[in-house]
């Protein structure tokens, strides 16, 4: 039970830095956060962009803070489920900025 709280513990504290990250990308639109980001060879609307980007952290936090509980009290199927969760939500997320950004 001892190892389980670490791993408690550890959630928690990773979604806290997701909900930050999103907040500074999304809400402050520090856009220089992203990797790989260039603001001279980026030529799509910004505001997508970091809507986009905030979103998935925020979808990324929520989902590493349920996880423990779920895996806990679930089973072992929830893990590949919110592995999927998370891929379909960064291509929808990608897809959006790349629509966004061919108009």
């Amino acid at each position: 039970m001892q190892g389980g709280v670490g791993i408690f513990i550890i959630c928690i504290v990773f979604s806290m830095v997701c909900f930050f990250l999103s907040y500074q990308i999304w809400g402050k639109g520090k856009l220089s956060l992203i990797i790989g980001y260039h603001e001279e060879t980026f030529n799509g609307d910004k505001s997508k962009l970091a809507k986009a980007v905030g979103l998935i952290m925020c979808e990324l936090g929520v989902l590493v803070f349920v996880l423990p509980f779920a895996l806990a009290y679930i089973g072992v199927l929830t893990g590949p489920i919110y592995a999927l969760a998370i891929v379909c939500g960064m291509i929808i997320a990608l897809n959006d900025v790349k629509l966004s950004q061919s108009k």
